[in-house]
């Protein structure tokens, strides 16, 4: 599962969209707390597998646990001093690349939730190693309110022009709402 960072201060931003980028942080936040609820719910028993630097782990940790799961978080060196301990277990990778592969090698399907430029780049190692073989796991992209509707328009693009040859179901599932992502990997792993 590829996480999402909303420790963004509002303040930080430019005055004009500090009410938006609120709104919007406080809507990611729940989306992805429902998210984590789902998955703990309805993929059971499970390990929760969280490619994670900042996070609500006690309260995952606390929702898998009951599952007879466990949560497992991936990192990286430069990042060890600001993992979360709470984690069952925590892998800590030499480098980006190393973590990338093994939360790919780890998990059973991934779900991006919203991010920056590390998500992405997560997104796009996994999409590029689907499209050639490497794997078969459940891609979801969770567009919670159109965020990522520029990429999906851009990754249909690139299908449309040859870049990529496969069709977008074959590689990446776009859901809307965390119930569509689980119901959507649910379908895929059985």
């Amino acid at each position: 599962i590829v996480g999402v960072n909303t420790d963004v201060d509002p303040e930080q931003v430019e005055p004009g969209f500090k009410r938006e980028v609120a709104k919007a942080l406080k809507e990611y936040s729940a989306l992805n707390a429902e998210l984590d609820d789902l998955i703990v719910r309805l993929l059971r028993p499970l390990d929760a597998i969280k490619a994670m630097y900042r996070g609500q782990v006690r309260r995952q940790r606390a929702k898998v646990e009951r599952e007879g799961g466990r949560l497992i978080g991936i990192s990286v060196e430069f990042l060890q001093d600001v993992v979360r301990k709470k984690a069952d277990e925590m892998i800590i990778t030499k480098n980006l690349s190393e973590r990338k592969a093994t939360l790919l090698e780890r998990s059973d399907a991934i779900v991006a939730l919203v991010g920056g430029i590390g998500t992405l780049d997560e997104v796009a190692e996994v999409l590029e190693h689907k499209k050639q073989g490497h794997h078969n796991k459940p891609i979801v992209i969770l567009n919670v309110a159109g965020f990522y509707e520029g990429f999906r328009m851009q990754l249909q693009k690139m299908i449309q022009e040859g870049f990529i040859n496969k069709t977008m179901d074959e590689l990446v599932y776009f859901a809307v709402t965390p119930e569509e992502a689980i119901a959507y990997i649910d379908t895929q792993l059985k």
